[in-house]
């Protein structure tokens, strides 16, 4: 949980603890060879039994078989429920709620040499009903979803069921300039996607995609998408970016991608080296977009201590998993948690960020409970129908955002607007025409291109008492000086008395600037605004 990513430091620490693992290791025989054994043992009232619930009391016979020691009972198991099944998803505060969710191999077709998911089309409904009963309780803004397939049918199927089960409804953010890249061609045959809801939140631009060689190393895999969102009520934005990295497979694994024995499975130095460009990829975009705040989120397939997530400590990410929820997990394999879906945010994110917890929906319920028909009777297969539970592999992730403004330059400004083509966006241009420098309109948090002058800092006369000059003021501006002048004669000025400020809205105060008459006559006031050295 560090930011050293090397991987060979521990690896004795890490053997000795899986060796410990392994000694500690219990399986309790059902007593049947039957795959899913029907009627099925030691389900509770809920008929499920999770990982993490525990056994009082338990006497039996020690075996010794495949490898692994087992306890035959030889009296009634008493279970308790100590990790009840969670029935809504975590109660998380912010005004944005942004969720990422693996969907399982979302597939639309069948039995085709590259289809991953559904094998039939009474499998698929059956994985429609529990992915979209999921998405509908998770009732995010911006949801980021992986392992859908890549194809334009099963995108508008998952989007017409979703917004046909829920009251607000969802779009899909396009892709990016030049489409996504084609299954089997120049993409893999899942890809990641964004939903969203128009209601709370806006696209600010178009989306963005890298397309590096190591999204495509050793054949192409998922590119990261990162696109810019604006909160409908405060008009403040942040950039999310939905991943999923290299797998942990070892098929076609060689050299330092086989695996190192440390832990970590294959391909470990190939996730590194997509963590590293993911970084290098983000900053060009925030200065392409004029914004710092960058939430990561998806499914990295690393676990929480892994050395691809160190290389994104180590570049000022935070782990929002390990910030709110300390030994937390989204997936078990082998009986065994760990955590490899992740939310990661910039310094500057982070503080806007208000909770981030995964839905213990899937991980641990048992596997026989998916959408598949294979080897269940025909009582299986009446269980947990349409409800969330065991709806993909992986458990959901919601995040909560409250948006605040974040300090901006008039750079990250420039970048953050929409220019009409060929005009100039220098601080002593006037974008609009309407004699407003965009330096001033900046400062003022006018609109740079639609010509208004009822922001323009406005003189007032009062006799025998003070001449003042009050204008509006963009609050998180950095980089920039700002100077109320007077002056009689429009070449001698001088500095004005500032008064306190009184707040606009959330982004803009009005500040009240003066000088008393004491007898001068006619008088000049102007706002001088610099760029900062």
């Amino acid at each position: 949980s560090g930011n050293g990513s090397s991987g060979r430091t521990n690896v004795a620490a890490i053997h000795e603890y899986e060796r410990q693992m392994e000694l500690r290791s219990l399986i309790l025989d059902d007593a049947s060879t039957a795959h899913w054994p029907d009627p099925t043992p030691y389900l509770n009232a809920q008929n499920t039994r999770r990982c993490g619930d525990t056994v009082t009391a338990l006497t039996g016979m020690l075996t010794y078989d495949s490898g692994s020691y087992r306890i035959q009972p030889t009296a009634p198991v008493t279970f308790v429920d100590t990790n009840p099944r969670p029935v809504a998803p975590p109660t998380i505060g912010g005004r944005v709620k942004v969720a990422a969710m693996n969907v399982l191999n979302y597939f639309t077709t069948f039995g085709g040499a590259n289809d991953r998911g559904a094998s039939n089309e009474t499998e698929f409904l059956r994985q429609k009903d529990k992915t979209i009963s999921a998405l509908a309780l998770l009732d995010a803004d911006v949801v980021g979803l992986m392992e859908i397939q890549n194809s334009n049918a099963a995108l508008a199927d998952l989007l017409a069921a979703i917004n046909a089960t829920v009251g607000d409804p969802y779009e899909i953010v396009p892709d990016p300039v030049g489409g996504y890249p084609l299954a089997g061609t120049a993409g893999d045959f899942i890809r990641c996607l964004f939903l969203y809801r128009p209601s709370k939140v806006s696209l600010s631009g178009p989306c963005f995609m890298d397309t590096d060689s190591v999204w495509a190393t050793p054949n192409p895999l998922r590119f990261p998408l990162a696109q810019v969102f604006e909160e409908n009520s405060t008009r403040e934005r942040l950039v999310v970016c939905v991943n999923h990295w290299k797998s942990k497979s070892s098929a076609g694994a060689s050299a330092l991608n086989s695996d190192q024995n440390d832990g970590q499975a294959a391909f470990t130095d190939l996730r590194r080296q997509q963590a590293a460009r993911l970084h290098s990829w983000l900053q060009s975009v925030a200065v392409s977009v004029g914004d710092n705040d960058l939430l990561i989120i998806g499914d990295l397939n690393s676990n929480g201590e892994e050395d691809p997530l160190d290389v994104l400590r180590a570049n000022g990410y935070i782990d929002q998993g390990q910030r709110f929820q300390p030994g937390d997990y989204s997936y078990v394999l082998g009986g065994k948690r760990g955590r490899l879906d992740h939310a990661f945010a910039s310094a500057s994110m982070n503080t806007q960020i208000l909770g981030s917890e995964h839905w213990h929906i899937n991980a641990d319920e048992p596997a026989f409970y998916d959408y598949n028909l294979e080897n269940k009777s025909a009582a299986h297969l009446l269980l947990n129908v349409g409800t969330p539970f065991r709806s993909s592999d992986h458990d959901p992730l919601l995040i909560g955002v409250s948006l605040s403004p974040q300090s901006t330059t008039y750079a990250m400004w420039v970048a953050s607007q929409v220019w009409p083509f060929g005009v100039s966006t220098s601080p002593d241009a006037d974008a609009d025409g309407d004699g407003i420098k965009n330096l001033l309109e900046f400062i003022l948090n006018a609109d740079p291109v639609r010509s208004d002058t009822q922001h323009s800092p406005m003189p007032t006369y009062f006799p025998a008492a003070s001449f003042q000059l009050n204008y509006r003021l963009r609050s998180n501006a950095v980089g920039v000086s700002v100077h109320p002048e007077w002056s009689e004669n429009l070449v001698n000025w001088d500095a004005m008395n500032v008064g306190i400020p009184v707040s606009i809205d959330s982004l803009t105060h009005l500040v009240p600037s003066s000088i008393p008459l004491d007898g001068r006559g006619r008088l000049f006031g102007r706002l001088r605004v610099q760029v900062a050295p």
